[in-house]
């Protein structure tokens, strides 16, 4: 498996990402970060994650991870759940989740140490851990 690394990006250019692999109808988000595949020269972006409020805010303090855009193939992406909660918590945020996990996503979410949890409606959803 190649190297990768996180790098900044733009929510508007995390949403064109997303838009070209497969989420055509991307809300813009708060904030966003980025996997890129280290390689020789520029890194090439590879997955997204797109951070906003909830539909239901329930309070000041909580973000959904609500986008998570990929080309596809085999990657670490633990390490973009991981760079989302640092996101949120570094900008104090109290609460992260993800409402949406698709199957290949779960072993990830798991490894960067997620929990099953309910949103605030009583949905059930995955959590980041606590900072």
């Amino acid at each position: 498996m190649p190297d990768f690394i996180l790098t900044p990006i733009s929510p508007e250019d995390a949403v064109a990402f997303a838009q070209r692999h497969g989420a055509p109808h991307v809300a813009r988000g708060l904030y966003a970060c980025a996997l890129a595949e280290a390689g020789d020269g520029r890194p090439r972006l590879r997955a997204v994650a797109l951070i906003g409020y909830p539909a239901m805010r329930p309070d000041p303090y909580t973000l959904e991870l609500t986008v998570l855009a990929t080309e596809g193939g085999p990657l670490p992406l633990s390490q973009l759940y991981g760079a989302a909660r640092r996101v949120a918590w570094g900008l104090g945020y109290r609460r992260l989740y993800r409402c949406v996990a698709h199957r290949d996503e779960i072993g990830a979410l798991r490894g960067a140490g997620w929990h099953h949890a309910t949103t605030p409606n009583g949905a059930p959803c995955w959590e980041a851990p606590p900072y």
